[in-house]
């Protein structure tokens, strides 16, 4: 009996994973208040914004911090408003967000198969592209503080569209450094 109970718990403590609070940054959309911009906060996109918030993370890292962008964010309000659900616009959107770190390289990949911005957002896919890429690199660069021991590149690739969709444009590389803030 005491042996079956070692292997549960060597089992149990092989399988464990840290769960973290991270900073993320998401794209969001400001349907549903009285603003077009947030004070003190620079948006190319009206009615959006990339802005970020804490979420809890557990599993690979920098993989989960990444999915953690394009994860469901109603907002909580104070005041007569009760919460605005849907404004992560990747959520909105249907883009899926999914990364594979490499070595020193992290690819994340837009997946846009599924995707479509509904109307009443007023914004296009492309401006949800454009903010998406933003808050990852945004999310990167923040946690990248005492996380890196070399600079990681980070290649983003778009799925889901033809080859020759003027959305391939997004298609970039860019380089997070240790010491980059």
């Amino acid at each position: 009996m005491n042996w079956l109970f070692i292997l549960f718990l060597s089992v149990a403590s092989s399988c464990a994973t840290t769960t973290t609070v991270y900073q993320v940054w998401q794209p969001l959309s400001l349907l549903g208040t009285d603003v077009e911009s947030v004070p003190n906060v620079a948006s190319v996109v009206p009615r959006a914004v990339s802005m970020p918030r804490p979420v809890v993370v557990s599993g690979a890292i920098p993989e989960g911090v990444v999915a953690a962008i394009a994860v469901e964010h109603p907002m909580a309000a104070v005041g007569w408003h009760t919460e605005l659900s849907a404004v992560n616009l990747l959520n909105v959107a249907k883009v899926d967000l999914m990364a594979l770190l490499d070595g020193n390289t992290l690819t994340v990949q837009f997946d846009l198969s599924e995707a479509g911005v509904p109307k009443k957002y007023g914004v296009t896919l492309e401006q949800v592209l454009d903010l998406g890429i933003d808050s990852l690199r945004k999310t990167l660069k923040f946690n990248a503080k005492g996380q890196l021991d070399e600079p990681l590149l980070c290649e983003i690739k778009i799925l889901g569209v033809k080859k020759d969709s003027a959305l391939m444009k997004y298609e970039t590389s860019f380089k997070v450094a240790i010491d980059d803030q």
